[in-house]
């Protein structure tokens, strides 16, 4: 959804930023082509220009035209298709819009040859006849022709750490299986426990081979450790089921913790008892009751900070408890294992808090933790695991600010006056979208730097002190050398047709970002050429950054990150670097 959303705000740069360079707002032709530098085609012959070269077709350009004259020309109660409203939220959010603006892109659009618009008018749809609402079960939004460049959103890469099990024992080579002997022998005990041991009264399963079918004709024998090393016979085990290859029984209930020995005798038919090998039978202490986590203090923190987890049942004697976190948002998990013991095969993350007494551990939070909520389980040592409780990772706020332009080299020709830059940015922020754009910053020449007015520079929050970051960042900025035009008069357009092209996208349910971004590109394209020009735009640069990657570049001692983006061009169109910064609050 989010790089969805960004790629929407993309497109309506064009629309935002050019349309007050049309000769028709207020000056006359001759002069404003005597302010401009290059004396390029008028906007109606710039887009047919472009629509006739361009590789695919382009459905969304149609239907945000037709969007907006359907909402220009129709009375409230002739509006009602999910378009409409779309139109209408975008009135809502935007009261102050200039009408008489959007009325202008409309004529413009109409005035194109019938046959460029077809290219812009998708399938079984006439874009001309507003009367008409745009069928969103059988229109068809997707572009034909040659793929375009995607934008992709920095994405949260699972890594598995869990480490690989021991080698199972029934796969080690039988030290007998070449032997032609008919006498039991034990392979395995089931479950394996490893050098944990087993507790009195558990069913364990013996696995081998040469055992009687019948459970009276086979006794375990159970062998103790005595002083000395030495094993005495402690006690015999009728079992519970029996196969040739598998003995299932229940240990004694009163067995002590020690280190013990089995053994199988089986009673043939003949009479004869046959004895098989020894196995280690290791039995263990009792296991502690349960650890309880009664609240984790505080309930919200950042990764990487320290929290207090309150409980009972703690063993101090351990130092150290493993805890477990498993998201329960739909969050990823930057590096994840599998060994969890009350979420077996689950996906979570693993870390150690410090046992401070029976009731208090210090946990210091993972920083690869995305923000969002966590269900939370310790286990001490081999015992059983506590109960889950939540707890939340708060997203760190963050500003960005652009902070200078530098010119690397003023477009040709160079002359008395320099150029005049504008830029414009698209800022999203996890599933939030919004423009931002500045006035014209003039009079650049060859090495001239400008700094950011302070209304101008603050791009994330824009007038705001900083926001949050759950999941992902990005923001795309294009610059501009303006030729003609009120281009602070157009942050008003920004931010409507923005949220007008976002819920037409809505509306249509594209999410898919592959799709999304192959629509969107031909758009700003021809949007660019339509109100601006292709020489008047000295590109666009995207930044996009996880919640983790904004984490990372501010782990310094100031917070803080510089970056700059170069906009580097032919001697035509000129060439600029932006410095900005991203300053981390916490």
């Amino acid at each position: 959804m989010l790089r969805y959303v960004c790629s929407i705000r993309v497109v309506l740069l064009g629309v935002l930023l050019f349309p007050f360079a049309f000769p028709c707002f207020g000056q006359p032709a001759a002069q404003v082509r005597a302010q401009t530098k290059k004396l390029g085609l008028k906007p109606v012959q710039r887009l047919a220009r472009a629509v006739e070269v361009s590789q695919e077709s382009d459905p969304l350009f149609g239907v945000v035209m037709h969007t907006i004259q359907r909402g220009l020309s129709l009375p409230a109660g002739q509006r009602n298709t999910p378009l409409d409203k779309a139109f209408d939220e975008a009135l809502k959010r935007h009261p102050g819009i200039n009408r008489q603006v959007l009325q202008q892109l409309v004529q413009d659009y109409q005035q194109l040859p019938p046959q460029i618009r077809a290219k812009l008018c998708p399938a079984g749809v006439n874009l001309d006849r507003i009367d008409q609402p745009i069928n969103l079960q059988t229109l068809r939004l997707t572009p034909d022709g040659a793929s375009t460049q995607r934008f992709e959103m920095p994405r949260v890469r699972a890594v598995d750490i869990t480490k690989s099990p021991p080698p199972d024992v029934l796969r080690r080579l039988d030290p007998i299986q070449f032997q032609i002997l008919s006498t039991p022998y034990i392979r395995s005990i089931q479950p394996a426990r490893g050098g944990q041991g087993y507790d009195p009264g558990q069913t364990i399963t013996l696995q081998g081979k040469n055992f009687e079918s019948d459970k009276t004709r086979n006794s375990v024998v159970v062998f103790k450790q005595m002083a000395g090393g030495s094993f005495g016979e402690l006690t015999r085990l009728t079992p519970s089921v029996c196969s040739p290859t598998a003995i299932e029984l229940s240990l004694p209930s009163n067995l002590a913790p020690g280190r013990y020995m089995l053994r199988v005798d089986c009673t043939r038919s003949d009479g004869k008892v046959e004895q098989s090998n020894l196995v280690v039978l290791p039995v263990r202490e009792p296991p502690p009751p349960a650890p309880v986590i009664q609240s984790i203090s505080p309930n919200a923190q950042y990764a990487g900070k320290k929290v207090l987890i309150n409980g009972a049942n703690f063993l101090a004697q351990t130092g150290y408890a493993w805890v477990w976190f498993k998201p329960m948002d739909g969050q990823s998990l930057l590096v994840s294992e599998t060994s969890c013991p009350a979420a077996p095969g689950e996906p979570t993350v693993r870390t150690n808090a410090r046992i401070l007494n029976a009731t208090q551990m210090e946990l210091t939070l993972p920083a690869t933790l995305l923000p969002g909520h966590y269900m939370v389980v310790t286990q001490m040592g081999g015992g059983s695991p506590s109960n889950w409780a939540e707890c939340e990772i708060r997203p760190f706020r963050y500003k960005v600010n652009f902070l200078d332009i530098h010119c690397k080299d003023e477009s040709d020709p160079e002359w008395a006056g320099g150029d005049e830059i504008v830029t414009a940015w698209v800022i999203m922020a996890d599933e939030m979208a919004w423009s931002k754009s500045t006035g014209e910053y003039t009079g650049f020449d060859d090495g001239d730097t400008k700094n950011y007015n302070p209304a101008d520079r603050s791009v994330f929050l824009p007038g705001a002190g900083g926001g949050e970051v759950k999941q992902a960042l990005a923001i795309s900025t294009t610059v501009f050398e303006w030729d003609a035009g009120d281009a602070k008069a157009a942050s008003d357009v920004i931010g409507f047709v923005g949220d007008l092209a976002a819920n037409i996208l809505k509306a249509f349910k594209k999410e898919e970002i592959a799709a999304v971004i192959k629509m969107i590109t031909p758009l700003i394209q021809k949007l660019i050429a339509w109100l601006g020009g292709d020489p008047d735009n000295l590109g666009t640069r995207t930044l996009a950054w996880s919640a983790l990657d904004l984490l990372e570049l501010t782990n310094t001692s100031q917070r803080r990150y510089m970056g700059e983006l170069n906009f580097d061009n032919s001697d035509d169109d000129g060439s600029y670097r932006l410095r900005y910064e991203i300053l981390r609050i916490e």
